[in-house]
Formats: structure tokens, sequence, C-alpha cells
């Protein structure tokens, strides 16, 4: 599994959601390809931010610890082969404020994945205005 997740970076920002979705195909040639279900996910993230006291170029670098992990509920649960993915990273972010742009910090990370019948990468890529 890789995935690449552009991600705000918001101290503020919620770290537990719960979402829903309903699949359905779209303009299916036989009635066999036709399908319906529900799908819902229950998610925890957290992202820790730490000052390195050191800069770059004049912007200044912080570290920026990533860890979550997500469920499927429902009965269905276990359809895609895997029930619960796990996430753990890193980041470096750099301030850019000095620039007046509307975007004051951007990051550049990587975060492991794992899980039953799950193992990966997401690359991230972070911001903050």
């Amino acid at each position: 599994m890789l995935a690449l997740h552009p991600i705000a970076q918001n101290p503020r920002r919620q770290i537990t959601t719960y979402s829903g979705a309903r699949p359905t195909p779209h303009s299916t040639t036989t009635d066999l390809q036709e399908f319906s279900e529900n799908i819902g996910t229950f998610s925890f993230k957290v992202d820790g931010t730490y000052p390195l006291g050191m800069s770059l170029a004049g912007h200044p670098l912080a570290a920026i610890g990533h860890l979550g992990t997500s469920t499927f509920a429902g009965s269905n649960r276990d359809a895609l082969g895997f029930t619960y993915p796990n996430e753990a990273g890193v980041s470096l972010q750099a301030g850019i404020k000095r620039y007046g742009l509307p975007v004051s910090k951007l990051s550049l990370g990587a975060m492991r994945l794992w899980g039953d019948n799950v193992k990966g990468w997401s690359f991230l890529f972070g911001y903050e205005s």
C-alpha cells in the first residue's frame, strides 16, 4: 500500500473521525456488475511538533511526529482483507513566514503503515497557514 496525503497541520485540528460511504458503480453494462455497499471507518490520529532549535537557510526547522490507527466498522468490516491499518512516522517542517505567502510552514515526511494484512508507506506533504 502506497499513499500520498496532503495534510494541513493545525494544532487545533480534529484528531478523531468517523466517516461513512456508500459506494455504487456508475454506468455498468450488465446487472451482474451492480452492487451497493456501506462502509464505516473510525480513525484516531495525533501529530506532535517539536522545534529543533536550528534553521536551514534562515528557515526555522521542527520535527513532527505522526501516530494513528483506523478501523472499519460494521458487519462487513473485513471485506477488504484487513480491518485496521496503523501508522507512525515523522516529518521535517520549515517555517517560510518571512516570504509573506498565505502558507507559513511546509513539511515533508513519511509514515510506516502496518496492520492485519497491511504494510506499506505513506508519504506526506503538509502546510500550515
